[in-house]
């Protein structure tokens, strides 16, 4: 049977997941994916979105193991770059966030590169989701427009691209060559039996 694998970093978040496709465990180690993730050995490979790296990687210190850890911040040209996203498209674990998930569980995620949202579709062999309580909201319209009216605003402001939205704070809609909002990811079900993990964490994180 199919779904995803909820958890939490502390015994006080619990979210309100009642879909009987889910498989859920709350408990103080729910870190213990990432514990078990610290400790593999060098036969395993990481993908990390560099979107979300600071607190993917400063808050929990993920990738301080002997893995191979697959980071397109780290390319020197644009062919390296895309040589390292094929490589992440195929890694053992993809590290990465959502822009808002419901109280039943669902995940929006919007890209414009479209790598992070293709890699949660398909490829890595598991994805670890890493969601602050401040992503959590009521029902999927609620998700979507956190996604498309903070997460995305806060995106295009931070890399000074030439939106309404990056100029106003607020989603125009707009098809401007600029635009971050090119590949909406609704993520509802995992047909691969718990490749999805997350992992909610009971503070502010990210946008």
């Amino acid at each position: 049977m199919g779904g995803i694998h909820y958890g939490s970093e502390s015994n006080q978040t619990k979210p309100d997941v009642r879909r009987k496709d889910c498989k859920r465990t709350y408990s103080p180690q729910h870190g213990s994916l990432l514990y078990r993730l610290q400790r593999r050995g060098s036969e395993e490979s990481i993908g990390i979105n560099p979107g979300r790296k600071q607190h993917l990687l400063g808050r929990f210190h993920v990738c301080q193991g002997n893995y191979q850890v697959y980071n397109r911040d780290t390319a020197p040209t644009p062919e390296d770059k895309r040589k390292i996203e094929l490589a992440a498209y195929d890694c053992d674990y993809f590290l990465t966030s959502a822009n808002a998930i419901t109280e039943d569980g669902i995940m929006i995620n919007i890209d414009g590169h479209s790598n992070r949202v293709s890699s949660i579709a398909a490829g890595p062999r598991n994805v670890l989701m890493i969601i602050g309580m401040n992503k959590v909201t009521r029902d999927v319209d609620s998700a979507m427009s956190r996604a498309r009216n903070e997460a995305a605003p806060i995106n295009a402001q931070r890399f000074n691209l030439s939106t309404p939205c990056c100029k106003t704070g607020a989603c125009f809609d707009c098809k401007t060559p600029d635009t971050i909002c090119c590949q909406i990811l609704i993520t509802r079900y995992s047909k691969t039996p718990q490749r999805i993990k997350v992992i909610l964490v009971n503070e502010d994180l990210g946008f």
